[in-house]
């Protein structure tokens, strides 16, 4: 029966669709260079803005997540040769065979895969918050003599700056919630599809994607650079 990989194959290019929008999706936070003098008349004075990614994070939290997830397995695994009368051996085997995304056991189902969403959305927060310093971007603003309009430079900007990556990461920790966990559940309860697999199809489809789309934007950075080059030459 090949209904069920059709359905796979048209939920996989949705799912494509999707991340590649989510991914190239950005909060553009109007900036204005102040204005300077020269001979008389007012120039350097340019609006821009700065991009603030809804994923910023990437794929790095599902990776994170992940691994905590895998952790209980992988310390019950060191139990196994264990004498089978012990009860570490009665719990880890009992780890072994219910803490997983496909097991039958219902409750402890909802909560793995709870446990799951949540890691992925708290490790959304922890790692734009490690590799976006709103304090070093409100800095680099102050010294190049840009601002936002309306709101005063330095630690104004700062908070400000902060608000509004809270708001954007939330959407982003949703989206990747959405396509490890929320998607995977629903996917496989409609096409028959073994959830695991629906797993890794989401989260491989998430490095692929990033990867192409960095791959891209290096690739036209190097085109830029190298008309550039000929142009001062």
């Amino acid at each position: 029966d090949y209904v069920p990989f059709i359905i796979f194959a048209i939920i996989a290019l949705g799912m494509t669709a999707l991340i590649i929008e989510v991914q190239q999706a950005v909060r553009k936070i109007p900036i204005q260079s102040a204005q300077r003098v020269a001979g008389g008349r007012e120039v350097g004075r340019r609006a821009s803005f700065l991009p603030l990614r809804v994923n910023h994070a990437g794929v790095i939290p599902i990776i994170f997540a992940i691994s905590v997830m895998f952790l209980p397995t992988i310390i019950a695994n060191y139990f196994n040769a264990a004498p089978p009368a012990t009860w570490y051996y009665r719990a880890a085997h009992w780890m072994e065979g219910n803490f997983s995304p496909s097991t039958a056991n219902v409750p402890m189902a909802i909560t793995y895969n709870g446990l799951y969403f949540l890691f992925t959305f708290g490790f959304t927060y922890f790692y734009t918050a490690i590799t976006f310093d709103v304090h070093e971007v409100a800095d680099n603003l102050k010294r190049y003599s840009s601002f936002i309009p309306g709101i005063r430079p330095g630690r104004p900007t700062a908070d400000y700056l902060q608000a509004v990556m809270n708001r954007v990461t939330f959407v982003g920790a949703i989206f990747l919630g959405f396509i490890t966990v929320i998607l995977p559940i629903a996917t496989s309860k409609i096409s028959g599809i073994n959830q695991q697999q629906m797993y890794l199809g989401g989260t491989a489809i998430l490095i692929v994607v990033g990867v192409a789309l960095d791959t891209m934007k290096q690739l036209q950075t190097q085109l830029v650079m190298r008309q550039y080059r000929g142009f001062i030459k």
